[in-house]
């Protein structure tokens, strides 16, 4: 049988990603883990990589804009 998936600690990886990273199924997890031994990268290196391009793709601008003018 194949051992779990691991999550990362608090130590390896930023709040956001660590906490998004702790929702997520074993399946994703585990093609997560898999994509990143194929890059030679770490599985939150791969996740961070995902979410970048899906806000680059989907949010306009103008809703990153509003967001960060409500951080004032």
């Amino acid at each position: 049988m194949k051992a779990p998936p691991r999550v990362p600690s608090d130590r390896e990886v930023p709040g956001a990603v660590r906490d998004l990273m702790r929702q997520l199924s074993p399946d994703a997890l585990e093609t997560l883990q898999t994509i990143a031994q194929l890059r030679h990268s770490s599985p939150e290196g791969v996740l961070e990589e995902v979410l970048r391009r899906y806000l680059a793709a989907e949010l306009p601008l103008s809703a990153i804009e509003d967001r960060i003018s409500r951080l004032r």
